[in-house]
């Protein structure tokens, strides 16, 4: 998974770069917002919004409490909710009106109840379908929660593949065989592989040209296998688009390896 570019939190300093990766500190956000999210099971997504909204009020980081959020959406089932389709509702609405809208209450409770009859439901069900298409109006359907800090180690993992999207180059350096990760280099760019000692070093550069969503995808693979071996590294020299400059980003598994997804999660990486 990757966030959107907007909410990448980075610190620049001397020609380095690092993603502001989420910590034990901020368990307590993140059991919050699991915890708004079970609350809201069988609930529509506008209430959703809102109560997440009340947290960016508090005293976190926006950005945190929106890049943990679309963490969660991606553990959670939305789920349209209406008994005729709301497309169809609207136009026969819109042709019950004969397109001039209504002027009161009452007259828009006289067309809708006009067209439930048409449609066998209840003039409450039908105000209820007509707009069920929109995205806040689904459902939270069913909610499968991680644990707080896997939470925090998700984020960390798409921190990390948003901003390896503008790397240029990069180098990676593990004990194993180089056909462990050397398949998964090769879609993203021109590939240099030695042995040494033991020692698999394996150099890409990555075409400026690849598309954003492609990327991240063959990224997050090679990440999540990268972080299977023993004592990993990698090394990246990165392109960072709102400033025009380039930086040099590195990480390391002895140092930062905590901060990443649990190894048995991802055990199913393969060709």
């Amino acid at each position: 998974m990757r966030l959107p570019q907007n909410l990448l939190r980075v610190r620049r300093r001397r020609g380095r770069i690092r993603p502001m990766y989420a910590a034990r500190d901020e368990l307590p956000l993140a059991e919050r917002l699991i915890s708004i999210y079970r609350e809201h099971v069988d609930e529509k997504r506008w209430r959703l919004w809102e109560a997440l909204e009340e947290v960016e009020l508090m005293s976190y980081d926006p950005k945190l409490v929106r890049g943990l959020s679309t963490i969660l959406d991606g553990h959670c089932i939305y789920q349209m909710r209406s008994l005729v389709e709301p497309l169809e509702a609207r136009r026969l609405v819109y042709r019950l009106t004969r397109g001039r809208g209504v002027t009161s209450e009452e007259e828009r409770r006289r067309v809708l109840e006009e067209a439930a009859e048409i449609f066998g439901i209840t003039a409450e069900d039908l105000d209820e379908s007509l707009y069920a298409d929109l995205e806040e109006e689904y459902y939270l359907a069913d909610f499968d929660p991680p644990e707080p800090m896997e939470l925090l180690r998700e984020y960390n993992l798409a921190l990390t593949t948003t901003l390896l999207i503008h790397a240029v180059e990069m180098d990676l350096r593990y004990h194993g065989r180089p056909d462990d990760l050397e398949w998964l280099c090769r879609p993203l760019g021109e590939c240099h592989v030695e042995e040494v000692g033991g020692e698999t070093r394996i150099g890409v550069r990555l075409p400026s040209r690849a598309r954003p969503s492609s990327r991240a995808d063959h990224l997050e693979r090679l990440i999540k296998a990268l972080i299977s071996m023993r004592a990993w590294s990698l090394w990246a020299v990165v392109h960072y688009p709102p400033s025009g400059r380039t930086y040099r980003f590195e990480l390391i598994g002895g140092r930062d390896g905590w901060l990443l997804p649990s190894r048995g999660l991802y055990g199913g990486v393969s060709p």
